[in-house]
């Protein structure tokens, strides 16, 4: 069903949606009430911003509440409905544009993907991945949106000399200000997502650091982590600075190190007190991690 939606979704095009000497155009759109739209596409970017009220946005499966503050902007070709939530006094910022007016480099991208220069403009290219379709801006941004929004509208009204230079310097300034704030928002999600598993974290490594002696399977810890493999690989690192085989490599030798220093134990008896059942693998790591094999090492410690 959704694919048939798609496929029937009206295309907008450029050619018809700008009317001015720039392929560029700003709104300011003020509803007593909403009554939507159809399923549709453009050939160009759309950026909204709602300045008062809420509105529903349909894309990708998804339906998403705009309310004060909600920007969500689309690249070219991605389908998508405004569906109407029943509350009156709806006001929107809008504008639309070809990726050319930004970024000259990015002309092709309207009939194609392309590689783009201007790393401000990425964020419109990769929506599924970077840019969600709700970006809710808080504080100073929704200050500096609303001040760029209207300069632009009132420069695309009145069309003074030089008019499309500086829509576009503050199109430009306003998708840095779009990216930053996603750049910023995916940090926070990172770090609440760390915080969550900061607890389990914890428990695996003291789990580690109490047993690093003895056999070990990176399963085993994730269990106890609660996690993915794939996810408490990456927390670890980040937590430790280290892989989960370094951290356990880095502990084993160091108490490899104690021993040849405080103990007569033969290497083959030190390896296998460490939980190394390969006396060439000892061998090859104590070098990595010391510069010295762990004969050299007793020998250099012997003399001084």
């Amino acid at each position: 069903m959704e694919d048939e939606r798609i496929q029937n979704a009206k295309i907008n095009k450029a050619e018809v949606t700008f009317t001015k000497s720039i392929p560029y155009k700003v709104y300011l759109l003020d509803y007593s009430s909403i009554t939507g739209t159809s399923y549709h596409t453009h050939d160009y970017v759309q950026i909204w911003y709602v300045l008062e009220g809420s509105c529903g946005h349909f894309v990708d499966g998804t339906t998403y509440r705009l309310t004060k503050g909600s920007l969500f902007i689309l690249p070219p070709f991605v389908s998508h409905q405004i569906l109407p939530f029943g509350e009156t006094g709806l006001k929107i910022f809008g504008c639309e544009f070809s990726p050319s007016f930004a970024d000259e480099a990015m002309r092709s991208i309207v009939s194609g993907p392309g590689k783009f220069n201007a790393e401000y403009m990425k964020p419109i290219f990769n929506i599924t991945n970077v840019l969600q379709p709700n970006l809710c801006l808080t504080g100073q941004a929704t200050v500096e949106t609303e001040a760029l929004f209207t300069n632009m509208l009132n420069e695309f009204t009145f069309e003074r000399k030089y008019f499309d230079i500086n829509i576009k310097s503050d199109l430009i300034k306003l998708l840095i200000l779009i990216a930053r704030e996603n750049a910023d928002g995916e940090e926070n999600l990172r770090i609440r997502i760390y915080d969550s598993f900061k607890e389990n974290m914890n428990k695996a490594i003291d789990y580690i650091n109490n047993h690093y002696s003895a056999k070990i399977y990176i399963e085993d810890i994730c269990k106890i982590a609660a996690m993915s493999k794939t996810y408490f690989s990456h927390y670890f690192k980040q937590s430790t600075g280290k892989t989960f085989t370094e951290y356990i490599n880095h502990l084993r030798i160091r108490k490899a190190m104690v021993l040849l220093a405080e103990t007569k134990d033969t290497i083959t008896e030190i390896c296998q007190s460490c939980g190394y059942n390969d006396i060439t693998y000892f061998n090859r790591v104590f070098k990595k991690e010391t510069g010295s094999s762990p004969g050299q090492y007793r020998r250099k410690l012997q003399k001084t």
